[in-house]
């Protein structure tokens, strides 16, 4: 098992918890004509498969994977594939140069629920958190990355726990600057240039990975509760705590809203690559 180097950093108190994602199982809860494919020996396949009509999107790093837009019929000699899960059944089937084949799935939040008295927040009592404070209340060095629909990481009781990149801090006086009226990324690290070589461009507090940009804002509010859960600033005088007073909260953004859904979804291919960021 991989050893982290630095322990006191590592990442991933993920809240991949089952409640707040569903999977979808209706043939059209998957990005359309998309399979996430892992090959055992590739070899010359990746040439056949744009030979019968199927295109190359890009490599899911970590896993070794690729997604693959496929056509909506597939014919190979007297054996016709209608649907993306039959067209995977088939790759599937080649065991001797494909590991798995899926439809790259569609996941959505179950949404912050509309209960007045949600947001009492009636659970710390449940859990002991009072008790568990005053041993602890948390430290900086934890870093959660919540995979979800972003963070509204300007939020009063989330600021001074949103994790910052030192690997992109220039100037080295931290990444978040007040404006007078609202908080900004410092425009004096934003030099458009991947500083840590990690394959992203002024990642400050995180990625969004479904705009593909640093900005990962959250456009349907479950991230921001979740966030909340885990760390909203204690002793602060605002709003409410999370169970981790102090903490480090990663923004990554695998969950968008998407008007002709009129929900909040994200694919599996940019789960995979939230947690390959992590």
């Amino acid at each position: 098992m991989q050893k982290f180097k630095n322990t006191s950093q590592l990442i991933l108190g993920i809240l991949f918890i089952l409640l707040p994602f569903t999977l979808y199982g209706q043939s059209d809860a998957h990005a359309p004509n998309e399979l996430i494919i892992k090959f055992k020996n590739p070899g010359n396949f990746s040439t056949s498969l744009q030979s019968i009509g199927c295109a190359f999107i890009e490599n899911i790093e970590g896993i070794n994977s690729q997604v693959w837009c496929v056509p909506d019929t597939l014919t190979l000699g007297n054996q016709t594939m209608i649907g993306i899960d039959q067209i995977a059944d088939y790759f599937e089937s080649i065991e001797s140069v494909v590991e798995y084949a899926v439809p790259n799935h569609r996941l959505g939040t179950q949404g912050v629920p509309n209960d007045p008295l949600f947001s009492e927040l009636w659970a710390m009592d449940k859990i002991n958190a009072p008790e568990a404070w005053d041993v602890q209340t948390g430290s900086k060095n934890i870093v959660v990355g919540t995979l979800d629909t972003g963070i509204d990481w300007t939020h009063p009781d989330l600021i001074n726990n949103i994790w910052q990149n030192s690997g992109e801090d220039l100037d080295g006086d931290g990444l978040l600057v007040w404006t007078g009226d609202r908080w900004a990324f410092d425009p004096k690290d934003e030099n458009g240039i991947d500083d840590d070589g990690n394959g992203y461009i002024d990642d400050f507090i995180g990625w969004d990975f479904v705009n593909d940009d640093n900005m990962p804002e959250d456009l349907c509010g479950h991230g921001t509760h979740v966030a909340g859960t885990v760390g909203a600033e204690g002793n602060n005088g605002i709003g409410v705590t999370g169970v981790s007073q102090k903490v480090s909260i990663m923004a990554l953004k695998a969950l968008d809203y998407f008007p002709e859904f009129d929900d909040c979804y994200g694919y599996t291919d940019n789960f995979v690559k939230a947690l390959n960021y992590a």
